[in-house]
C-alpha cells in the first residue's frame, strides 16, 4: 500500500514544466526510487518533485542546493484519521537552505525539527509538524525574501535584524507556540495566525486577523505598518506596543482567552468556539486566526494529493484482465474521500 501511495501521489503532482517526480522510502527498500532522501537530492534534477513515505526512522539532515519541491504524507495522522493503517510521518532532522541555488524550494506536509533559510528567496514552507524529538518545528531566517511561511503547527519562527533584511515575506494561518515569532520583518504580511508568545517587529507591513495568545513575555513593535482586526488576550501586556498603529477600533484588546477555542485534541482543538469573539471580528464576515482565509489551517498537516490509508484489490489477475480497485484517501480539503471503484485494466 506504500508503493500504491506514492505512485497515486506521483500521478497527481506531475506538472506541465515536465520535471521529474521521484519517491523515497526509508522503511522499505526498494519498495520506492530511492532508499535514502540524500540519493534522491543528489541524483534529482532542479525543479524535481519527491514523495517522502512515512516511515518510523528519520530521513536525516540535508542541504537543498537547487530548486526542489518535498512532499510528505502528514503527520499525528492517527489523531485526525483514526481508520489510517499508515500513521508515520515523514521525519527530517533538519533542512537547510543557504544560498540563492536553492531558490523557488518548497517543504510540504512534512515533520521537521529544523529548517534554516539563510540568504534565498522565493521558498514555500507549509504544512510543517515538529518532530517528536523537539515538539516544534524551528523555522529560522536570515535574508530571506519573497517567501511564505504557512499552515505550520507548533512552529517557531525567529531570526532577522534590521541588518539582516527579511522581507516581502507572508506568514499565514500557522500556529505558532511556545516563542512563536521572534523576528523582524520588512514589507512582509503576518496574517490569520495564532501567536503564543512573541517578539516582533514590522517595519512598512501588515498584521491582520492574528489571535494573540501569550503564553510567555511579549513584544509589538509596529513602525509604518497596518494593524487591524486582531484579537489579543487579556493577559497581554500592552508595554512596548505603538498604540499610534494599533487603533482600538480596529482591534479587540482585553479579550477572554477562555472563549477563543472549541478545545478538544490535536491541532484542530484551535477552531474557534460558537460564539468566539475571534469569530466574524468586528462585525467583518472574517475569522480572525489559523482556519480562516485563502488559506486555512489543514490538521495533520495532510497534502493536497491523496494519501491511501485503504486499498482492497484482487489478490492475483490473469494477463489482460480489469479490475475493480477501491481505495479510501485522506486529502485537503476534506478529512475524508472515498475513492470508489474504477475498472483499471492491468497491462502485464
Amino acid at each position: 500500500m506504500r508503493l500504491i501511495t506514492a505512485l497515486l501521489a506521483c500521478t497527481l503532482t506531475v506538472s506541465a514544466s515536465h520535471a521529474a517526480t521521484h519517491t523515497v522510502d526509508n522503511a522499505n527498500p526498494g519498495a520506492a526510487d530511492f532508499d535514502t532522501l540524500s540519493a534522491a537530492i543528489t541524483a534529482a534534477a532542479a525543479g524535481d518533485t519527491l514523495i517522502l513515505a512515512g516511515s518510523s526512522t528519520s530521513y536525516g539532515s540535508v542541504t537543498l542546493n537547487k530548486e526542489l519541491h518535498l512532499i510528505g504524507p502528514g503527520w499525528f495522522i492517527e489523531g485526525n484519521f483514526p481508520d489510517a493503517s499508515e500513521t508515520h510521518g515523514a521525519i527530517i532532522d533538519k533542512v537547510t537552505i543557504n544560498s540563492l541555488a536553492g531558490s523557488g524550494s518548497s517543504l510540504t506536509s512534512l515533520q521537521i525539527g529544523v529548517v534554516d533559510l539563510d540568504d534565498t528567496s522565493d521558498i514555500l514552507v507549509q504544512r510543517l509538524g515538529p518532530t517528536y524529538s523537539t515538539g516544534t518545528v524551528f523555522i529560522n531566517v536570515n535574508d530571506v525574501t519573497n517567501s511564505t511561511i504557512r499552515q505550520n503547527y507548533r512552529a517557531q519562527v525567529s531570526g532577522g535584524t534590521l541588518s539582516n533584511t527579511n522581507s516581502n515575506l507572508k506568514i499565514h494561518n500557522n500556529i505558532l507556540i511556545g516563542s512563536g515569532l521572534h523576528t523582524t520583518l520588512h514589507n512582509s504580511d503576518v496574517s490569520y495566525n495564532l501567536l503564543r508568545g512573541y517578539l516582533i517587529a514590522i517595519e512598512g507591513g501588515t498584521l491582520r486577523y492574528n489571535i494573540l495568545a501569550p503564553d510567555t513575555s511579549c513584544q509589538l513593535t509596529l513602525t509604518n505598518a497596518l494593524a487591524e482586526y486582531n484579537i489579543v488576550d487579556a493577559s497581554q501586556n500592552n508595554t512596548g506596543n505603538d498604540k499610534n498603529v494599533w487603533p482600538e477600533d480596529k482591534n479587540i484588546n482585553d479579550a477572554d482567552e477562555t472563549t477563543f477555542f472549541a478545545g478538544g485534541s490535536f491541532d484542530a482543538r484551535y477552531k474557534l468556539a460558537p460564539g468566539s469573539e475571534a469569530a466574524n471580528i468586528l462585525d467583518t464576515g472574517i475569522d480572525a486566526g489559523p482556519f480562516s482565509g485563502d488559506h486555512p489551517y489543514v490538521p495533520s498537516g495532510m497534502p493536497s494529493v491523496p494519501v491511501v490509508f485503504q486499498v482492497s484489490a484482487p489478490p492475483t489477475l490473469e494477463v489482460g484482465q480489469t479490475f475493480k480497485l477501491s481505495f479510501k484517501a485522506t486529502a485537503e480539503p476534506t478529512i475524508e474521500e472515498e475513492g470508489g471503484t474504477d475498472d483499471v485494466p492491468l497491462d502485464l
